[in-house]
């Protein structure tokens, strides 16, 4: 057994031993290649996921890593095993389940829909960074930066669910629905970028004034590094 495992084993039982009614309690689940050479880092993977959900405030009380040649088209990890997960869920009191990965917005609804019945949800890896970066920011500025980066990983998410609920009922008012979200998130969107487009001439406008004046300049935040960070996750493919 490696150092690493054998810490991580510990940090659970102790995270268990913690353990209060009303926690976050998560299963963590991912899909890995069959090819042994290009799970290297998959361990490393595995407890950095742990320490997001700690960040976050959860409790990892349930693993499962599954080989496949290539994710499940529907589920990303497939619907018999899906299943499997529920009941585990279910049996041991764990009320999200968070895929290691990036979820195609069809992937992710599916998945909710069969989590709805144990009252349970799913998130992936991004929406459970969005959520620490919720949590943890501050200033006006960064909460906006946050929420644009939520509509834009949830816009495409929107668009599926009305698709899903299409096929399911025929189109009708699941479409409409999510026509009127799409627009409203659209406007909101465009309010956003105006606010924060306010902030940073304003912060420009101070760091002129400082220069000016010959004060220090380091120490100013720069919103525009948290939008990259961003950025840069939302363009991850859903890849092993």
């Amino acid at each position: 057994m490696s150092r690493k495992k054998s810490e991580r084993e510990l940090q659970q039982i102790q995270q268990n031993l913690e353990y209060q009614t009303g926690e976050l309690k998560v299963f963590l689940a991912d899909v890995v290649s069959v090819d042994i050479s290009k799970n290297e880092n998959l361990e490393d993977r595995m407890i950095e996921l742990e320490n997001l959900v700690n960040t976050y405030g959860g409790i990892v009380i349930l693993e499962h890593i599954q080989k496949k040649a290539h994710p499940d088209y529907d589920t990303y990890i497939g619907g018999g095993k899906l299943d499997e997960i529920i009941s585990e869920m279910q049996l041991k009191g764990a009320n999200l389940l968070i895929i290691g990965n990036i979820l195609k917005p069809s992937q992710i609804f599916k998945i909710n829909e069969k989590l709805r019945k144990i009252g349970a949800k799913a998130w992936d890896r991004i929406d459970l960074i969005l959520k620490i970066f919720e949590k943890n920011a501050k200033s006006r500025e960064a909460k906006l930066q946050i929420e644009l980066a939520a509509i834009s990983h949830m816009g495409p998410r929107i668009y599926d669910m009305g698709m899903e609920l299409g096929k399911q009922g025929g189109k009708g008012k699941g479409e409409t629905n999510t026509e009127i979200m799409k627009r409203h998130l659209q406007r909101r969107k465009i309010a956003i970028k105006d606010e924060l487009e306010h902030y940073i001439k304003v912060r420009a406008e101070h760091r002129k004034n400082r220069v000016r004046k010959g004060l220090n300049t380091v120490g100013v935040v720069d919103i525009q590094m948290l939008e990259n960070q961003l950025g840069q996750i939302l363009l991850q493919k859903n890849e092993f």
